[in-house]
This record gives C-alpha cells, structure tokens and sequence, in this order.
C-alpha cells in the first residue's frame, strides 16, 4: 500500500510539472504573471494544493500568459529578487520572513477541513513507535535522538521547539542529537522503525492522513504530548499557527491582484482546503521572537554595532539618564561646595566677631586698668605734693644757713643745688600730672627739639649709667610747638624703651636722628633690639599694651598721648634685619619759621 502511495504522488508531480510552462517562454512574454511556489518536501502537497491553486489564477486572469516557478525555503530572498513573481504561494513562516524586506501583501490563507480556523491550523507532533513505553511525556524526550524534516519547517520543526520552550527547556539542548531528513514520509518513519532514532517531528495531521489512505498501519506510531482541541481534529504536540498563504508583491497590477483574491476567496472546497481572508500571525510572529529565527534571526547576533542597533533605544535612554544623572551630581557638586563656602565664611564670620569682641573686651579691661592707675597716679601726686615742696624748702634754707660753710666746700653746695633742681623737676611732673586730671589744657609754646633730645639723653646717662651708647645725629637747631616738659619726657621714654628692649643684644646701641624737610620734623629713635613676630609688632600699635613682662602699657601710651597734644604722629617700623625704629613726626609750624624760632630763642 506504501508503494502505491508513493506511485501516485510522483505520477501526480510529473503530470504537474510537464503542464508547466517553461520559464523562458514565460520570461519572453511581456505581460507574463509569474507566480512563485516554495519547495515542499510534504507528499501529496503540489497535488491537492499547487495544482487548484494555479488552476484558479488561471481562471481569474483569463488570457494571460502566467509562469510558475519554484523558490527555495533556505534561498528565498535571493531567488524572490531574481524572479520578481507577481504572486506568491508559500508557508505563513517564509512569507513572516520575507515581509521583513519585500513589499508582500497577504491574500489569503489556507483553511483545511480539520481545521476550524485558518490562522489557526497547522502544528507539529512527536511521533514514536508504539513499544517505546519510556517515551510518555514531552520531559522524557529530552536527552533522545530526533529526527525532523526540515530546520525552517513551523509544523516539521520549530513548532515542535516553541512548545519545548514553552515548557521551560532549553530548545537548542533539549536532544542529545537531531537528525534532519529530506521528506516526513518514508524518511522519519523510516528512521524510527529502523532504530536510529527515537523520536520524529511531523505536521500535524499528517499521521492520520497517512494510515487514512493505508501507507501506515494504524497503531505503528503514536504522538507524545498529545494535545487536541476544536480547533483542529488532528493529534498534535504544539501550539497552532497559520497554514499557507498566498501574497502579492508590491509591484502586482492593482486589477490582477483584485481578480486573483476573488477567484481565491470564492474558490470551492477542493482536496479537503479553500482560501479565506485570515491572517493572525501574532503567534507566529511570537514564536520566530522567542526562537530567534526569521525576522528576529539578528536577536543572535551579539556584535558590539548589532547589540548597539538591537538595543538602540534603550541605549539612548540609559545615556540620557546617565547625562541627567552627571547633569544632576554636577549641579549638587556645585550647591554643595556653593553651600559650605556660605557656611564656611559665616563660621569664619562669626570667629571673628568673636575675636573681635575678645579684643575690644580687652582693650576695655586695659582702659579701666589704666583708669585705676590714673586715679592712683591723681592720688599719688597729690600726696607728694606736700613732701616735695617742704624738700624744696629745706633745701633752700639750708643754702642760705650754710653759705659761708658751702663755699669752703663746693660739692656740698653742688649736691644741694641738685637737690634742689631735682626736688623742683618732680614738683613740675607733680603738677603737670595734677593738670591732666584736673583735664586742663597744657599750654603748648615753641620749643627747642634739638634740647629736648640733649636734656633726655644726660637725664637717662645720669640715672642709668649710660650702659648702652646714644648717638645723636642733627643738621640743625630744630624747633616744634610743644610743652617743653612733656617733649622731654617723650624723647625719654623712647631712649628708655630702646634701652629695654636690648637687654640681651651683645652690641647694643641707640641712634637717634632729628631731620627737617618742607613739611615736617622728624625724630627717629634706631636700637638694635630682637626682630619681633608680627604679633609682637601689631602689640604696638594698641594702646593699653606692654611688651615687657612687668610693664603696666603706660610708657607707650603716654608717649603717644604727648606726641597727639603736639599735633605729632607716633609710628613703628621694623628694620629689614633686626631693630626697630620709632618715629614722632611733627608738623612744621608755617607761622613760625627756622628765623622766628632763632630770633624768639635769642
């Protein structure tokens, strides 16, 4: 009965394809239709399917020349764009795979009579020989030899992987080896009843049409992981997909193409199928997506430019985040640093308030300090007022008791006269202290400055034995407008502050210059004390402050004070090396001149 099967199918191919025309002749025509048919190694498929097919495109378009030509399933692109059919009959998955780059449209789709649905009607089934009872279930498959048709078959084979990825395995190492034969039928069955292989893919249907006709004994094979459903009446293991279609390329006459669907559509039932107007390739289109084959082939292609182009859009997406995201920590840089610049000048603002306020503090205490040693002082000097005028006194009688006595002997009256000159000075100082708390004017007359430096420089030899050299340097005769008293004491105290601050330099001295020029007089007092810290030289510009561990701070302030009733200006300067030098300008009194001041002095 095999054998009688296979003898009816050749002859049937042979008879189709001695009726077809030859493809020069079709080429030669000029308004030839050509009409494209994929290869199929299904038996009976060019009877029932390809022969109607192409007799109802001849009725549709009566009086035209139409060829018909064979595509292959592997080379389908290159065979479409040498042949440029008008129409085309092919499977649902080739068609999927050549709409990715060809201007098809779908006409319409098979529908057998099994199936109820025809994007619904082809699927694929695992087919074994009867006795293998190990082999129950789609699990106990995996690890088996396969055998299989095609590897671009949807109902011989990737039907067949789609329901094993459905189930959570991997497709591409489900079987241990697979084995791809040219047709369904002998070739599979073949290899299952010889042994060399365990399992089989066949399109669904195609089991009961074979023992149907007697070309296999019922019973023979059975399927695994049989699914059944209204949708088809056949034995399946698989998912149901669109069974084969006819399409127009873009380039068909719009009038061709109206004639060809309607002869399809009002096409008979003949040889158990028709053609409807269907074509739900959702699933179809999923399976190819999960595979990775057909259109979605490029999903196995892990190239840096194909994952670039694959991935393109969410590639861009991630590098806009990515740029927001810089954008973003960029900005929260800049607050952050903007920020503690703000908090880092408030806290140092607010330091050095403090330290502000600490000094002003201090300066305060220094004032109440120094105001107690003026109400001392006050006190003082009025108590010494009496003595030193009763030492003046006696002084005085005394030179006159002993005048005869005191010119036998003229250091005794020498001493006394000092004495007395000096009894007479600390009664001035006594009064003139007396003056300043009483808050009374000191008059201020023209006065010898070059004489005030000689009266301070004997007064500081006589009372401190001259340790260190003074050096006086004048071009002149100098005058300024000042008390008399008060500039002696000021020239004093800075020869006194020279002196102190060289009590351990092994070659101590004090220069003191006197110069003139247009504008002001300028006395310099030079020692060759240690260099001092910027700290220690900002102490003497503060009032109040010493640099002497057992200094009160009046000597400089005192100094200062003079210098300000006489107009003057007290000012430091630090030597380049070691030593300091202290300066009083005085303004140069434009109503008197050199001449007056001579001419007064006379």
């Amino acid at each position: 009965m095999l054998s009688r099967f296979l003898t009816v199918s050749v002859f049937t191919a042979a008879f189709f394809l001695a009726n077809l025309p030859r493809p020069g002749y079709a080429e030669a025509e000029e308004k030839s239709i050509v009409i494209a048919m994929a290869e199929t190694l299904e038996p009976g498929l060019r009877d029932h399917l390809f022969v109607a097919t192409g007799a109802v495109i001849r009725q549709a378009l009566p009086g035209r020349n139409i060829a018909f030509e064979t595509i292959s399933a592997i080379n389908a692109a290159r065979d479409v764009k040498r042949l440029h059919p008008d129409f085309l009959i092919l499977p649902s998955g080739l068609y999927l795979t050549l709409a990715q780059t060809n201007d098809l449209r779908l006409l319409a789709t098979r529908k057998r009579s099994e199936a109820a649905d025809p994007s619904r009607g082809v699927a694929a089934a695992f087919v074994v020989r009867e006795d293998r009872t190990d082999l129950q279930s789609l699990a106990d498959l995996e690890g088996v030899r396969i055998a299989a048709g095609t590897p671009y078959s949807v109902d011989g084979w990737l039907a067949a992987l789609g329901e094993i990825q459905a189930r959570g395995y991997d497709p591409e190492h489900f079987f241990s080896e697979t084995i791809f034969l040219q047709f369904p039928f002998p070739d599979i069955v073949r290899s299952l009843m010889k042994g060399s292989a365990d399992v089989g893919v066949i399109p669904a249907c195609m089991l009961e049409r074979l023992e149907s006709v007697g070309a296999l004994e019922k019973g023979l094979l059975r399927v695994v992981h049989e699914q059944t459903s209204p949708e088809l009446a056949c034995r399946r293991s698989s998912a149901l997909y669109p069974d084969w279609v006819v399409a127009s390329m873009g380039t068909a006459s719009p009038e061709d193409v109206r004639q060809v669907s309607i002869g399809l559509l009002t096409m008979p039932n003949t040889n158990d199928f028709e053609w409807w107007a269907a074509g739900d390739f959702r699933a179809l289109n999923e399976l190819y997506r999960t595979l990775r084959l057909g259109p979605y082939a490029f999903l196995r292609d892990f190239s840096v430019h194909a994952v670039i182009e694959r991935y393109k859009g969410p590639l861009l997406f991630a590098a806009a985040l990515m740029v927001l995201f810089l954008l973003n920590e960029l900005r929260v840089h800049v607050l952050v640093r903007r920020r503690t610049k703000e908090l880092s000048d408030a806290l140092m603002e607010r330091d050095a308030n403090a330290q502000s306020i600490r000094e002003l503090q201090k300066q305060l205490g220094e004032v109440e300090r120094v105001g107690a040693v003026s109400q001392l002082s006050s006190m003082i000097a009025h108590e010494l007022k009496q003595p030193v005028a009763s030492i003046i006194n006696f002084s005085a009688a005394l030179s006159v008791r002993l005048g005869g006595l005191l010119k036998a002997h003229p250091e005794c009256a020498a001493g006394l006269c000092t004495i007395r000159a000096e009894s007479e000075r600390i009664s001035e100082i006594i009064s003139r202290v007396r003056q300043y708390a009483k808050h009374r004017p000191v008059s201020a007359a023209p006065c010898s400055l070059s004489a005030a430096v000689r009266k301070a420089v004997l007064v500081y030899r006589n009372g401190e034995g001259g340790r260190i050299p003074v050096e006086v340097t004048e071009t002149e005769n100098v005058w300024v407008v000042a008390d008399e008293l008060e500039l002696e004491l000021l020239v004093l105290n800075l020869i006194r502050n020279a002196a102190q601050a060289q009590t351990h330099v092994e070659t101590p001295y004090i220069r003191i210059r006197i110069e003139r020029s247009a504008s002001e007089v300028q006395l310099t007092v030079e020692d060759n004390g240690p260099a001092l810290s910027d700290a220690q030289f900002r102490k003497l510009s503060h009032a109040q402050t010493s640099m002497k561990p057992d200094g009160l701070g009046l000597g400089l302030e005192i100094t200062r004070s003079i210098a300000a009733r006489s107009d003057a200006m007290l000012v430091f300067e630090r030597k380049p090396e070691r030593g300091l030098l202290a300066i009083v300008r005085f303004p140069l009194k434009l109503s008197l001149s050199g001449t007056a001041f001579e001419e007064r002095e006379s």
